[in-house]
């Protein structure tokens, strides 16, 4: 049977080339799977939502986990984004999602959305992970004039409601924050909201599960 998928995504044995991989060479020389083993839970994949469900069967449920990975931790989306902890995760508008969903559900979206920016940013402060958080809020620009009342507008939903803290600039106060150019015409900002280093937050993740007592193994090549 061929594979499902362009071939691409077979290639286990080195990192895709990034900004990532060239600034966050950190090995953890991890054990290779060379013979059956056995455990109460095996997780399978070594991104985000393996890692912390391997920590939460250990740490909240004292069970046994072996957590397996075809490449290397974080070898897909995890250490491949852009490292954006940013509102909301959808290129969806508002507008839209309240007309496709419904209000309530739309509020649910945008408040799971800044629940899950808090969370990392907890898991970032607990753990102790070295990630090169930046900025503590992210901008949404007008890059054209009439753009301006729009985004304004934007502003008050998201602060009126879903409860997000909101600032908005004009032009020249955007200016003065040092986000001058002949194409912004205006910004808001909110919270939460901030960059990471992706690579270097799920190889923080590992370290933590490590540390747990996960039996992290690389899939023997």
């Amino acid at each position: 049977m061929s594979n499902i998928y362009h071939s691409d995504i077979y290639q286990f044995n080195k990192p895709v080339p990034s900004y990532w991989e060239a600034t966050s060479s950190e090995n953890l020389n991890l054990d290779k799977l060379q013979k059956d083993i056995s455990s109460e839970i095996v997780v399978i994949g070594g991104g985000y939502t393996g890692l912390l469900c391997a920590i939460n069967l250990i740490e909240n449920h004292n069970l046994d986990v072996v957590l397996v990975e075809a490449g290397k931790v974080g070898w897909g989306a995890s250490s491949r984004n852009a490292g954006f902890c940013c509102l909301p995760p959808s290129k969806m508008s508002y507008k839209k999602m309240k007309s496709v969903y419904g209000t309530e559900e739309t509020r649910k979206f945008f408040k799971n959305s800044v629940e899950g920016a808090n969370y990392t940013k907890e898991l970032i402060d607990n753990y102790n992970i070295d990630c090169d958080v930046t900025g503590e809020n992210n901008f949404v620009v007008a890059h054209h004039k009439n753009k301006f009342d729009q985004i304004k507008e934007q502003a008050e939903v998201y602060k009126s409601e879903f409860g997000i803290e909101t600032k908005i600039y004009s032009k020249e106060e955007f200016d003065e924050v040092g986000h001058g150019g002949t194409e912004q015409f205006g910004a808001f900002s909110y919270k939460p909201g901030f960059a990471i280093n992706p690579l270097k937050f799920v190889n923080g993740l590992a370290k933590h599960a490590l540390s747990k007592k996960l039996n992290l193994i690389m899939k023997k090549k």
